[in-house]
Formats: structure tokens, C-alpha cells, sequence
């Protein structure tokens, strides 16, 4: 086959294009049809769920030439995967020659990390190739780096995990913000920031100790989580400290989210080891774009002055800043958001 690449190294160098693993499937389907002549494949998912019902799909990864796949290869195939699901702690290399529907065809397995499946790579085998060998080199080499890649990934996510809570870490923060504020400025519509900071906290660690403390910050985070959608983003800043991003919520849908929040906080009773019942309270600034600001400097720092209003307040309330040139408009929409709840509404230009 003149079409093969000269070395195993320049096929490397092809795969190392990718930007992640399904661009990397996506690179392989390309080389199998052009350099090796393969005419029909087909990429296929294997779901998530109980062993014993193996659950199979057509990937996204599309290919030019899809293979058909009737039902009793489609069996077969599940036969094939249902033993190697059997045998998952051994990571499989190269391609397996095997028939399916009643044809030679070769499978390759390719483990995706970010939906912790396998992704079964199926083409109808060529006869008489003389290069089956090196075929299945590179085959391997892609199966590597697809290995490579998902471990990649889930370091990067380690990057951004707090230890103790498993919220975002505030390295996420930066990234969350960016994401957002590109999206409003191209399509419009708004989010909010709510920067939140348990109150007298330091009093807890020094009556019950830290490991108190540890549990009290957990469960605060999964208070949070649990209160607003899944959606939101949810942030541990760092000691006692947390944000909140709310994705398409206005400045009073934030106050209000925020009142709710501060609510739940409040109600809920919090316990240590031996059985003491503890009680917290929230202090909570709320800022949002594009009504507070479009600069994300300016969006934090309101957020967090409007947090340090409530603690100044009497703590365990609500706070923001109006930035806007009509304070008394947004002051009867921020006044109509909140009914009955613990907040300030500080008309007044930012700092």
C-alpha cells in the first residue's frame, strides 16, 4: 500500500492535531479511508448502565462511507462487547479480527474517559491485505493517545475541584466568568454573580475544632448545590467563602435566588459528632451582567462590596449595589423580586 505513511512517527504527528478524543477518532476515521483504503466503518458507543444489558449506539463521530449494521451484526457485536465489558480491567491494544453478521470484520476499542464508555470502532476487514501488522501498530498508537487524552482531561478537572466540598475551586472562577461573558455579549440576555460568605464561622472553628468546621463547609456546599440548578455553577472560593454564577438570571432574579439561598441556610440545622445542634447564617452580595457592569474587574468587585455591605448590615441578609442611571426602576423591580426576606437594596454609583 504506497498510501501508508513513510514512519509510525509521522502518523503520530497526524494524531497529535487533535484537540481532544473525538477529534482524535475523527483524525483516524480520515486516515483509515485515505491511507489505508478502508471504504466503510462505523464508530459505536457503548452506553453507560447494568452489565447485563449491553446498550450499544451510533457515535457522533460520523464517517463518509458508514458500514451498515443489521441486526444479527448488531447482535454479535454485542455478544463481542459483552465479553470485553467482562474483562474491562485489561486495557485491549490493536484490533480484533472477528465475524459479524455472518462477515470478517475487525474491531478496535478506544476507551472515551469523558463519558467514561468505550467507543468500538467497526470496519468491514479488507481480504488479502499484506499489511495487517501495520495496520494494527497504528492502531495502537491511536488507542494511546486516546488514553493520553482522557487522563489529560481528567487531571485538568482535578485542576478545578475543591479537595473537601467537590465544588469548582476559584481557578474555575476566571474560566466560568470568561465563558459567560463572551456568550452575553454575542447573544445577548445577562447571568449573575452572587459572592456568599458564611457568618461567624471563625466562632465554630473555635468552639468545636476543625473537623466541625470541615463537615459545616461541606455541608453548606451541598445546601448550595441543591438550591439552585444544575445549570448554575457553584463555586467554593476558598475558606468560607463561595459563588454562585447564575446562568440567563437578571440582577433581581439574582436577589431573589440569593434571598432564597440565604433562606435555606438559615433554616437548616447543622450537627457535630456527638450531637450538638449548630444553626449558620449567610451573609450575600449579588452583582450581574450586563446591569452592575460588562467588565468582569468591576462585575467582582461590586459583588464583593455588596457582600461586605450585608456583613456590615447585621449580617445573615442580602445585598446589592445599583449601579444603573434609573435606581428607582430597578429599586421597585429588585422590591418586588424579594418579599419578606432579610436584604438591602443600597442605591448608590459603584466604588
Amino acid at each position: 500500500m504506497s498510501a501508508h505513511f513513510d514512519s509510525l512517527e509521522e502518523f503520530l504527528n497526524e494524531l497529535s492535531k487533535a484537540k481532544d478524543e473525538v477529534d482524535l477518532l475523527r483524525q483516524l476515521a480520515n486516515i483509515l479511508t485515505v491511507r489505508f483504503g478502508i471504504a466503510k466503518m462505523i464508530f459505536v458507543d457503548g452506553t453507560p448502565g447494568a452489565r447485563k444489558t449491553i446498550n450499544l449506539q451510533k457515535s457522533v463521530i460520523t464517517v463518509p462511507n458508514v458500514m451498515t449494521v443489521n441486526d444479527r451484526l448488531m447482535q454479535d457485536l454485542k455478544d463481542f462487547v459483552r465479553t470485553h465489558e467482562k474483562n474491562s480491567c485489561e486495557e485491549k491494544e490493536g484490533f480484533t479480527q472477528l465475524i459479524l453478521g455472518g462477515k470478517d470484520h475487525c474491531v478496535a476499542i478506544f476507551p472515551t474517559h469523558i463519558e467514561k464508555k468505550s467507543t468500538y470502532l467497526v470496519w468491514e476487514a479488507l481480504p488479502g491485505d499484506p499489511d495487517l501488522r501495520l495496520l494494527d501498530q497504528f492502531i495502537r498508537l491511536a488507542q494511546r493517545e486516546c488514553r493520553w487524552y482522557g487522563r489529560l482531561q481528567s487531571a485538568n478537572s482535578l485542576i478545578y475541584r475543591d479537595d473537601l466540598t467537590g465544588l469548582y475551586n476559584h481557578r474555575f472562577l476566571d474560566v466560568a466568568l470568561d465563558q459567560e461573558m463572551k456568550r452575553v455579549r454575542r447573544f445577548g440576555g445577562s447571568f449573575s454573580i452572587l459572592f456568599i460568605d458564611l457568618d461567624n464561622f471563625k466562632k465554630v472553628n473555635d468552639r468545636y475544632g476543625h473537623l466541625v468546621g470541615s463537615s459545616i463547609l461541606k455541608q453548606v456546599a451541598s445546601r448550595l448545590h441543591h438550591t439552585v440548578r444544575d445549570v448554575d455553577i457553584v463555586i467554593r472560593y476558598g475558606g468560607d467563602e463561595y459563588n454562585v454564577i447564575l446562568i440567563g438570571a437578571s440582577l433581581a432574579q439574582g436577589l431573589m435566588v440569593g434571598e432564597r439561598i440565604r433562606k435555606n441556610i438559615a433554616d437548616q440545622l447543622y450537627y457535630t459528632p456527638d450531637g450538638q445542634q449548630i444553626r449558620m447564617s449567610v451573609s450575600i452580595g449579588v452583582a450581574a451582567c450586563p446591569e452592575t457592569s460588562s467588565d468582569k474587574m468591576t462585575l467582582l468587585k461590586v459583588a464583593d462590596e455588596s457582600m461586605y455591605r450585608s456583613k456590615r448590615s447585621g449580617k445573615n441578609r442580602v445585598s446589592v449595589l445599583i449601579t444603573q442611571d434609573n435606581p428607582e426602576l430597578l429599586e421597585r423591580e429588585l422590591s418586588a423580586a424579594v418579599k419578606g426576606g432579610k436584604h438591602g437594596r443600597i442605591a448608590k454609583e459603584a466604588p
